[in-house]
Parts: structure tokens; sequence; C-alpha cells
């Protein structure tokens, strides 16, 4: 998947920031949110493009 490292990168900053107590102004909910958005982002992503390919085999076949 195209997002995955990106998606993964922006989580691990987050969770670090969380962690270290540096906000960047979000406030330690949104540093929260910054962190463990990206996993459900991937999650449905990743789904979407299982979906995707299901389909387009069903129509192939």
């Amino acid at each position: 998947m195209d997002g995955t490292g990106s998606l993964g990168a922006v989580g691990i900053a987050g969770a670090a920031l969380f962690f270290t107590g540096h906000d960047l102004g979000l406030g330690p909910g949104g540093m929260e949110r910054v962190a463990a958005y990206p996993m459900l982002a991937w999650m449905l992503m990743s789904g979407l493009a299982l979906l995707s390919g299901r389909r387009s085999r069903a129509s192939a076949g």
C-alpha cells in the first residue's frame, strides 16, 4: 500500500510527541488523536483496497 509508510511515520511521531509532552498547540487530546488515527486510516484504506480487488476479480470471472 502506498500510504503505509507515511501513516506509520505519522503515528510513531505522534506517539513520541505525545509521550514526551509536546503537543504542538493541539493539546494532549489532539496529540493522542494524531498518534491513534493513522491506524484507523490504514485499516480503512486496506479494507477499501481489499474490497475493490474483490469486486474487480468477481466482475472479470
